[in-house]
């Protein structure tokens, strides 16, 4: 049940993130903060209903640290569209996260290795963008450090944010636009973004079409409105007479996912404008975590669209036959429908 305020000091701390079965906060998080008399607010309620909406978004809104936990018995879709935004915002925050299993069991069904996979690059894909702007962000394992560092409040602010996070631009692009050939400047951006799980060779030869599509744009000195969408822009160019960057959203299976989420949500600086559609032909989980990265960011003109994936529908993933059960379904447009409030909450 929610609980009251504790004591008398602040920061307050929202528990935001996994809730159904979950027991986190009351086993860890709430003993804890009671403990160093910290106030918080707990959204996770036996009985829910539609008049709590507005009391969790005053709560989020004043709370002075977002504590969010990515557990790995639920999916937690929503919640990956949220503190991507609320992070690129410069809201001061906590995540502890863990990836999901193979052959666990959400709402009665074993997840499938599409949903899994998704689920999992989603996950991957916001950590990357979150260490982009140096949210703290530990394994779920260390949830009792995360809780405890919340007793520090402050780390980061909107400007200081933002100054991160043309930092990290600055390091994507670093050699790109001044290198000798095109070939180059692939290899430039792939050293750049490569890791040790994941090297250079491996990224420029499996997104060669990808890469060598921006080291021709930043190379060209170009303005353009990007486009992320696996739907082909208009033929007509945007009303101010520029072209359009089309960039087809990268498959959530690449080991490379999360580096090049790195990478598009550093392009967003390198355009005039950032439109991102995500439609109801795929599960799009990464491409709606770099949506409301780019949503909350403040950098540049956003727009973005969404699609809800009607029911019984079976989608474009490769070697998938069988429509989203109930509750991927659910979970899948719930996290849609926060993503459209990301456009209200932080509009362009």
């Amino acid at each position: 049940m929610t609980e009251p305020p504790t004591t008398v000091r602040a920061p307050l701390v929202f528990l935001g993130g996994a809730c159904g079965a979950t027991t986190w906060r009351r086993d860890i998080a709430i003993p804890l903060l009671k403990k160093m008399e910290l106030n918080f607010f707990n959204p996770q309620v036996d009985d829910w209903s539609p008049d709590l909406v507005a009391i969790e978004a005053k709560a989020k809104k004043d709370a002075t640290v977002l504590l969010f936990v990515f557990d790995p018995s639920t999916r937690c879709l929503a919640s990956l569209v949220e503190v991507a935004a609320l992070a690129a915002a410069g809201r001061d925050m906590r995540v502890a996260i863990a990836d999901v299993k193979e052959g666990t069991v959400i709402a009665g069904d074993e997840v499938s290795q599409h949903d899994l996979t998704e689920m999992n690059a989603g996950r991957q894909c916001l950590v990357a963008l979150l260490n982009m702007v140096q949210v703290t962000v530990r394994p779920l394992a260390e949830l009792a450090e995360t809780v405890k560092s919340c007793a520090t409040q402050g780390v980061l602010h909107a400007s200081a944010v933002k100054e991160q996070f043309q930092a990290a631009v600055q390091d994507v692009f670093q050699g790109v636009a001044s290198a000798p050939t095109v070939a180059a400047a692939v290899q430039q951006l792939a050293a750049n973004i490569e890791t040790e799980s994941c090297s250079a060779d491996d990224i420029s030869k499996d997104h060669s079409a990808l890469l060598t599509k921006i080291a021709e744009y930043l190379m060209s000195g170009r303005q353009e409105h990007l486009l992320y969408s696996i739907e082909a822009p208009p033929a007509q160019t945007a009303q101010d007479g520029a072209g359009w960057l089309w960039i087809v959203p990268p498959s959530a299976a690449s080991k490379a996912r999360p580096r090049l989420a790195v990478l598009l949500a550093a392009l967003q600086l390198k355009v005039l404008s950032c439109t991102y559609h995500v439609s109801s032909k795929h599960r799009h989980i990464c491409d709606l975590v770099q949506a409301a990265f780019a949503g909350g960011s403040g950098c540049g003109k956003v727009s973005i669209t969404t699609e809800q994936i009607p029911q019984g529908a079976v989608l474009y993933d490769a070697g998938e036959s069988e429509p989203l059960n109930a509750s991927e379904l659910k979970d899948t447009n719930r996290a849609r429908s926060y993503l459209d409030s990301v456009t209200v909450e932080f509009p362009a």
